[in-house]
């Protein structure tokens, strides 16, 4: 059985959502969603959320069209989110 470990969220520039310390997400799991892929866990907000201890990870990914989807779970690494507001995106999205 291959045991696949929950992907970090490794870098976010997103520093207007609410779980973004100093360039780190704070959240337990983000989910990736399309048709672009978008953190949808992005919460605007000036006062902080999340746990300071947790470094987030991808809880699920429905980008079926990226490489590293496989059953709707990321196999990379580490992923990295850009942007802000609306446009918080995966920037380790690769289409195949």
């Amino acid at each position: 059985m291959k045991t696949l470990l929950m992907p970090k969220v490794e870098t976010c520039d997103a520093t207007d959502c609410a779980y973004n310390v100093e360039g780190v997400c704070h959240t337990m799991a983000i989910n990736v969603a399309g048709p672009t892929p978008t953190c949808n866990t992005y919460t605007p907000g000036e006062s902080k959320a999340g746990i300071e201890f947790i470094v987030a990870g991808v809880g699920s990914c429905s980008m079926k069209d990226c490489v590293y989807n496989e059953h709707l779970e990321c196999t990379q690494e580490n992923v990295h989110i850009a942007g802000k507001g609306d446009q918080t995106l995966c920037n380790s999205y690769t289409q195949r």
